[in-house]
């Protein structure tokens, strides 16, 4: 059981993860304020067509992957033991659209 001071320390923390959101995110509370697209509701960024694509086409990937795990493991002939490791599915995400720094001499000017 949660001592008093335990609660409300974690009801303080709620209201300050609300206030922050509220405030300086982009909130998820006024549906007057929606968009259209895809917004990082803690940067308040909007993502770009490429990783916006990706991420509605999450489930189509899944359901693929399964159908491949499937027919690859249990299906007639398999192909591939039923441990064997999955492939990966490549999703962009928000954390995607940061540009990369290079640490090339030619990119330096060195």
């Amino acid at each position: 059981m949660l001592s008093t001071s335990q609660m409300l320390k974690d009801k303080t923390d709620v209201e300050s993860v609300k206030e922050y959101i509220t405030t300086e995110g982009q909130n998820p509370f006024n549906l007057d304020q929606v968009s259209e697209a895809l917004v990082n509701i803690t940067t308040g960024k909007i993502a770009s067509q490429e990783v916006q694509k990706s991420l509605e086409n999450i489930p189509e990937k899944g359901k693929s992957a399964f159908e491949t795990f499937v027919n690859e493991r249990l299906g007639d002939g398999h192909i591939k033991r039923f441990w064997d490791p999955l492939g990966r599915i490549i999703v962009l995400t928000f954390s995607d659209m940061k540009k990369g720094l290079s640490n090339k001499k030619t990119d330096l000017g060195c």
